[in-house]
């Protein structure tokens, strides 16, 4: 808050301690007082403590968050094992990946694709999930050739490919 808002609002005195989590400030903590404050060494101390208790609890709340994140990928890595090993066609275990998968992360839409080799190009075959017919239709009918679109950037590095925002310029 800049000085002239904060005096015709009648604020005096203002004390603000940073919220810190892993080392770095995340936040802060302000406090006004409409009268002019001259707090001890003790109460600067006392304010001060408080800030670390608070950032103290921000980092468990965190870790305890990573923790809970950790569990549960490993629970879903586990449940797409138990279903790939139940799978015994490769229909089967396209179904149960697609599923699993979608659903254990978390996932609205899952497809799956084999590389066409006539077009060289990936061809959608199936799916699990809906978004709406629109990208339905889209993603039928789509065909990326190697580095194109999310299934052809997988292709080309042969790993993982992850777009945070499809609709941004380094998206899709």
């Amino acid at each position: 808050m800049s000085r002239a808002p904060a005096q015709k609002a009648g604020v005096k005195s203002g004390v603000c301690f940073p919220i810190t989590v892993g080392g770095n400030v995340i936040g802060t903590m302000d406090f006004f007082s409409l009268a002019v404050l001259d707090p001890s060494k003790d109460r600067l101390d006392a304010l001060r403590n408080v800030g670390r208790l608070v950032s103290a609890a921000m980092e468990r709340i965190r870790e305890e968050e990573k923790q809970k994140e950790a569990a549960a990928n490993t629970s879903a890595v586990n449940q797409v094992l138990s279903e790939m090993g139940k799978a015994s066609t490769v229909q089967e275990a396209v179904n149960a990946a697609l599923e699993t998968v979608k659903s254990a992360f978390g996932w609205a839409y899952g497809s799956y694709w084999t590389l066409d080799t006539k077009e060289n190009a990936p061809k959608f075959v199936q799916e699990s999930g809906s978004v709406n017919a629109e990208f339905r239709r889209a993603t039928m009918d789509a065909r990326f050739r190697e580095g194109e679109g999310l299934s052809g950037r997988a292709w080309k590095s042969r790993d993982l490919f992850f777009v945070a925002d499809i609709g941004t310029k380094d998206g899709l």
